[in-house]
């Protein structure tokens, strides 16, 4: 354990001080006086000595440390401002100076310069720099000088990493690995970190919730097409239709003559063909009227896939890009099949009504060089028996719609039980994350309080809707700290500074600024300067085996 203590501190031309000295030899040591006689400017001029700024934190740039006027000018600008401690360092002194002023030129102000002195020899801001932190790094020096600035002044993230740190918890698969509760969690994580994973599950509910709330629709829509053709029976159709092609060819036996039977059986025959072209074009025509529709649908379909379906809250960026990438390339692919299926049917159609077009001229050149037809009864019912075939093979082009709307009805059903299996599995697995971080915080916190007497840490807070946020909240016998009184604060910040002194092997001075709201202060094992108001000038004193003995000040009783 390393014990560092202020010997002595020197001040000259710091802030309101022209001239202030204080000998500690190591011993514990009070500054007391009125308000405003400069007892926090002397932890300044501490901290200003080893690290630039001020004991509130404020940068180098900022602070003014010379003398200062009452119209707020500078008092003497040929003034040289410096600070110099001797610093017993596990007894070994070390003096360290700083000094501060500013360049002239004759009457020509040419800016500030520092100077640095270790045990009386200049050196390199650098070099003095190194000195230092070979003493102790800036942040530890801040947590173990100042009973206010862990609790109070750090950026709470930062407090919260430093106290994970000290606790030394083990990281997340390490504590599954100990509990067996938590093995089929730590086997379904993989490779995959916890907030990795929880990211990975909520993108996969995501697209599943989506995708659930898309088919009910989708085998709606099977469904109506099925309930369309529900009832017709195939098979007596085909029967029929077969019955009344022999009765179509019986009647046209009977409605041509014998003389020119050979030319009127070719031209019903390439009537038939006619008719069914007829049909074939129709039937194409009709199919790229509902591939349109389907590709305007296609077209209008837009995305909404930023928002947690769950909760309604904005998603982060990273999933909102690959859920995006996935519903484009989804539209990409379906768009595809689309336009192939629509140049095979344009294909076909163009063929059909090319092949109609020569048919019909064929019809009509061979009816101009036939006489008229006989039999108006005869003709009567064979276009009935054609109008009824023409009905009955429409009634047979349903049977192809109506087997591949039933097999699609099965996959859209087998997808949304799938899909639902996989949504109950991976809410769960959130559940289990939910439940380890619970589990995980417990452990955290009984770790990190375990280290401090008075205070307690609250690391993890509910949040609206479930689940855990991180905090690092500052409690003394549940009370917040911002709540708890001064004297309260400082016996906190006191036992923060013990602790964090054994786990960093170090102990530093430790100022106490309001000290008088604490009728007596905690024992500690490292120096203290205590900052107490009370009436008169600035005084110093130290305390020697329990009795206070005064300083260079005369002594306040």
């Amino acid at each position: 354990m390393k014990d560092i203590r202020i010997g002595s501190l020197t001040l000259e031309n710091f802030k309101c001080h022209d001239h202030f000295h204080m000998e500690l030899g190591g011993a514990d040591g009070v500054l007391s006086g009125d308000n405003a006689v400069g007892k926090t400017s002397v932890y300044d001029a501490f901290v200003w000595l080893l690290w630039g700024g001020d004991s509130a934190g404020v940068c180098e740039k900022v602070i003014e440390v010379k003398p200062l006027a009452p119209s707020g000018r500078v008092r003497d600008r040929r003034a040289v401002t410096s600070v110099e401690a001797v610093l017993l360092v596990d007894g070994a002194p070390l003096r360290l100076r700083r000094q501060y002023r500013e360049v002239w030129s004759g009457e020509k102000f040419g800016g500030h310069t520092s100077e640095y002195f270790v045990d009386g020899v200049p050196c390199r801001k650098q070099e003095y720099t190194r000195r230092v932190e070979e003493l102790a790094a800036e942040e530890i020096f801040r947590v173990l000088t100042n009973v206010n600035f862990f609790a109070r002044d750090m950026d709470w993230q930062r407090r919260r990493e430093l106290l994970c740190r000290a606790a030394g918890l083990p990281g997340d698969r390490a504590l599954m690995a100990l509990h067996p509760e938590f093995s089929g969690l730590l086997s379904a994580m993989g490779e995959r970190d916890t907030e990795e994973y929880r990211r990975w599950l909520n993108a996969q509910v995501k697209d599943l919730t989506r995708a659930g709330n898309d088919l009910p629709a989708r085998i709606s829509e099977c469904e109506k097409t099925l309930h369309q053709v529900e009832g017709l029976d195939f098979g007596e159709a085909r029967e029929r239709l077969a019955a009344l092609k022999g009765k179509q060819e019986a009647l046209s036996a009977r409605l041509f003559d014998p003389a020119a039977g050979a030319d009127r059986a070719r031209l019903e025959s390439a009537r038939q063909r006619r008719d069914s072209l007829r049909r074939e074009t129709r039937h194409y025509r009709e199919a790229l009227g509902e591939l349109e529709q389907r590709q305007n649908a296609l077209r209008g379909r837009t995305f909404r896939g930023d928002r947690c379906p769950a909760c309604g809250q904005t998603l982060p960026p990273d999933q909102v890009r690959a859920a995006k990438a996935r519903f484009q390339e989804e539209l990409r692919r379906e768009a595809e099949e689309l336009a192939a299926r629509g140049e095979r049917l344009r294909r076909e159609s163009l063929r059909a009504e090319e092949a109609l077009g020569n048919l019909e001229e064929e019809v009509k050149e061979k009816e101009a060089l036939l006489p008229g037809e006989p039999g108006e009864e005869v003709r009567r019912e064979l276009q009935a028996v054609r109008r009824e075939m023409e009905e009955l093979q429409r009634v047979l082009d349903q049977e192809a719609l109506h087997t591949y709307a039933g097999k699609r009805l099965e996959e859209l059903r087998q997808q949304e039980r799938e899909a639902a299996a996989r949504l109950e599995e991976y809410q769960g697995r959130l559940g289990e994350l939910d439940k380890f971080s619970a589990f995980r915080a417990g452990f955290l916190e009984e770790s990190v309080n375990a280290l401090f007497r008075e205070v307690r840490f609250r690391l993890f807070r509910e949040k609206v809707g479930g689940g855990l946020e991180d905090r690092c909240d500052v409690t003394v016998e549940g009370v917040p700290y911002v709540n708890v009184n001064n004297g309260g604060r400082i016996r906190a910040g006191m036992d923060i500074i013990r602790a964090m002194s054994e786990l960093w092997e170090v102990r530093l001075p430790l100022f106490i600024d309001n000290a008088e709201g604490v009728t007596r202060l905690p024992e500690t094992a490292c120096q203290r300067i205590a900052l107490r108001v009370a009436p008169g000038p600035l005084r110093a004193e130290r305390e020697e085996e329990g009795v206070w003995q005064a300083g260079p000040f005369s002594r306040y009783m």
